[in-house]
């Protein structure tokens, strides 16, 4: 399966990029213009209701992307409620990539941050969106006149998602964190690389590591009992 802006003060470096190094990158991009080398193109879509709480996370992601990179002709923002609204909207672009960032519940911590698989959509997301992101996604993947784009979904672990609740300290550090993560590799055009680093991101989780302890030590019961028999 196929299946995410603003200009921030960074902190004074102590090293700066040389001369010699800014010309190779400048020759680097226009050997990719000249020999027509396209860029990879990106549809960042944060879905959820702004005004039930941690729901509103990936519009909150979105909303900061929008003003910190702007719609730019390899990247499309969306902000919705109603994912499958978009599909044609998200076709026309023809995104490689298409990262949607969403409240989740996979029983982790507040803020907690972890790439949602295939099989876990249904039971982790969309409880507070008018559809199921699951269809959303299978209308993206269905009858595409080329080829899939290539589905990320991010889930942050909600903690309050009642009408009129404020978002959570932790679900909205952690929106700064993955928009800041986005910027980052999108700037450095490593966006496509995105799962890698929500994988690292969440093998930080206290309670991910916690249960790669459990099942290390399942694994190594399991090998004593066969090695009985």
């Amino acid at each position: 399966m196929r299946l995410f802006f603003r200009e921030r003060r960074e902190k004074k470096s102590s090293r700066k990029e040389s001369s010699i190094e800014y010309v190779f990158k400048k020759l680097d991009e226009v050997r990719r213009e000249l020999e027509g080398e396209e860029k990879e193109r990106y549809v960042v879509v944060g879905l959820g209701n702004d005004l039930k709480g941690d729901d509103g996370v990936g519009w909150y992601v979105v909303s900061k992307l929008e003003k910190t990179i702007g719609q730019k002709d390899d990247i499309y923002f969306i902000k919705t409620s109603v994912p499958e609204d978009h599909v044609s909207e998200v076709r026309d672009f023809s995104p490689d990539v298409v990262i949607i960032i969403d409240s989740a519940d996979f029983k982790g911590s507040p803020g907690d941050i972890r790439l949602i698989r295939e099989s876990e959509v249904a039971r982790t997301t969309g409880g507070t969106h008018t559809t199921p992101v699951t269809l959303f996604m299978n209308l993206l993947l269905k009858d595409f006149e080329h080829f899939a784009p290539r589905i990320v979904l991010i889930g942050i672990q909600r903690k309050q998602a009642e009408f009129g609740m404020p978002m959570s300290k932790e679900v909205k550090k952690s929106g700064d964190r993955i928009a800041k993560l986005i910027e980052k590799l999108y700037r450095q055009g490593m966006l496509g690389g995105i799962e890698r680093e929500v994988e690292i991101i969440a093998s930080k989780n206290p309670l991910k590591r916690i249960g790669d302890i459990v099942e290390k030590i399942a694994e190594a019961g399991k090998g004593k009992e066969q090695s009985i028999f």
